[in-house]
């Protein structure tokens, strides 16, 4: 594979985005600590919908991860390995 032939910019974009689901499922995770600390009845939609979320964007997170390990092999492959988060 030619160096040229990588998706840097969808690579780029998809590292970026996890970092963003983590950063949006921590605030989540606050919010529902907030809610179940208050215990109130008027609260139970929002602390669903916050619980709703969360699964949500958890499920997104693991969507990226599955992708940004497509794009880890991919640089393997290319030779690139150096370039792995993790290496």
């Amino acid at each position: 594979m030619i160096k040229q032939d990588i998706p840097w910019e969808h690579i780029t974009h998809t590292r970026k985005d996890i970092i963003e689901k983590k950063a949006e499922i921590e605030s989540i995770s606050d919010r529902i600590v907030q809610l179940e600390k208050e215990g109130e009845v008027k609260n139970f939609d929002d602390l669903h919908k916050a619980r709703m979320k969360q699964k949500h964007t958890k499920e997104t997170l693991v969507d990226l991860q599955k992708e940004a390990t497509e794009h880890d092999v991919l640089l393997t492959k290319a030779g690139l390995a150096s370039m792995l988060p993790y290496a």
